[in-house]
């Protein structure tokens, strides 16, 4: 577990990434939704340049200003699935008041017996929450492929999950910390990871301020 979750909210995800023979982290990259209508979209927008900030910070070329074209398209899509209620049980103790312990006096009415409180016994209780699978992948392709309308295979993929809260706006940018690692990579398996909501890590995809470490 990251050390920043010691000390802060942190976000739970599973990371898949696969990368064929053709990574070129030298050539000009770009981001691209996954749906062109998106392009203008301010979320997307800002989704966007968080990704080029983790690809910059990751060693790759982003095709910018009057450069050279981008060579390699990456292709983002985010989104949550519907909630999903999950049922815990948890037992708890009952308490209640009951006779016990040795007479007390009360005064004109005599003695009665005194009265304990405390634990007669236990229930069962159903615990009900809502959750959400939010998810983001990146995508990497030829992009002279894709501008001539061919569908070539990716040059490389990571796909990022966590379940929670359905705003996943607020989980963007950890789940792109928690994928950076990986852009251009294999993870061989599904991996778990571990990264604060908050912090240098996610400070560095909004801002570009230093890597996202």
């Amino acid at each position: 577990m990251a050390l920043g979750c010691l000390l802060s909210a942190c976000l739970l995800a599973h990371v898949d990434a696969a990368a064929g023979s053709q990574v070129r982290p030298q050539s000009a990259h770009r981001v691209a939704p996954a749906e062109a209508g998106l392009a203008t979209d301010p979320t997307f927008q800002e989704t966007a340049g968080e990704v080029r900030n983790a690809l910059r910070a990751a060693g790759f070329t982003l095709a910018e200003g009057a450069g050279p074209p981008a060579q390699v398209v990456v292709i983002v899509a985010y989104g949550v699935d519907a909630p999903r209620v999950r049922l815990r049980a948890r037992t708890e103790d009952v308490a209640a008041f009951t006779p016990g312990g040795s007479p007390s006096t009360t005064g004109a009415a005599g003695r009665a017996p005194s009265v304990d409180y405390g634990a007669v016994g236990t229930r069962t209780v159903t615990l009900r929450a809502a959750t959400s699978v939010r998810h983001v992948s990146f995508a990497a392709y030829d992009a002279q492929a894709v501008a001539a309308g061919q569908a070539p295979p990716p040059l490389w993929t990571v796909t990022v999950t966590s379940e929670g809260a359905d705003d996943i706006g607020a989980a963007l940018p950890a789940m792109i910390v928690a994928a950076a690692p990986w852009f251009g990579k294999s993870t061989g398996r599904r991996v778990d990871v571990a990264t604060p909501l908050e912090g240098r890590a996610v400070e560095a995809v909004r801002r570009g301020v230093g890597p996202p470490k």
